[in-house]
C-alpha cells in the first residue's frame, strides 16, 4: 500500500483560518462601531481655542476642557476636564487626527481634590507643520457614554 500527502488539505486549513481570522476582526470592528455608536455626543465650537478653555453641551450637561499652553507636537501639556451636570466613573482624553491617522492617543484623566479631571498628555510628531485634531473628552459610567467633541488645531 501507499501512502499519499494531500497536499491541499494543508492549504484548505490555512485558507480556513485566514477567514475566521477576518470574521473576528470584522466582529471587533463591528463591536467597536456599535459601541461609539450608543455613546451620547456633546459638540463644542469648532476651531475653540483651549487655552481659554472651551465648553461642549447644552443645557444643564456641560463639559469644560481646557489645556495649560498651546499644544504642539511632542511637547507634554496638562489636559484639564470639568463635569457640570455629569457625573463619570472614568474621565478618559482620546486625541485624533481630524484628517490623518496619527495612532491611538488616549490619556486617562485623573479626578482632583477640586473635582476636575486632570492628565498630561503629548501630541505624536507631526511632519505636515499645522494640523487640526479632535479632542474626545469620553465619559464612562457604568455600561454608557458620552463624548464631547473639541477641534483644535496644534503644530
Amino acid at each position: 500500500m501507499s501512502s499519499r500527502v494531500d497536499s491541499h488539505g494543508g492549504n484548505r486549513q490555512w485558507i480556513i483560518l485566514g477567514v475566521c481570522a477576518l470574521l473576528v476582526l470584522l466582529a471587533a470592528q463591528l463591536g467597536y462601531r456599535w459601541i461609539e455608536g450608543r455613546a451620547a455626543t456633546l459638540s463644542a465650537a469648532a476651531d475653540c481655542d483651549l487655552t481659554q478653555g472651551c465648553q461642549a453641551g447644552s443645557g444643564r450637561q456641560q463639559v469644560r476642557l481646557h489645556f495649560d499652553r498651546a499644544p504642539a507636537s511632542h511637547q507634554r501639556f496638562i489636559a484639564t476636564a470639568e463635569l457640570s451636570g455629569l457625573s463619570a466613573d472614568s474621565v478618559v482624553l482620546d486625541l485624533q487626527g481630524a484628517e490623518m491617522f496619527m495612532g491611538v492617543n488616549r490619556y486617562p484623566l485623573h479626578r482632583d481634590a477640586s473635582g476636575r479631571y486632570r492628565g498630561e498628555v503629548q501630541l505624536p510628531a507631526c511632519t505636515s507643520g499645522r494640523m487640526q485634531w479632535n479632542a474626545r473628552v469620553v465619559l464612562g459610567t457604568g455600561s454608557t457614554q458620552q463624548v464631547a467633541t473639541f477641534t483644535f488645531w496644534a503644530k
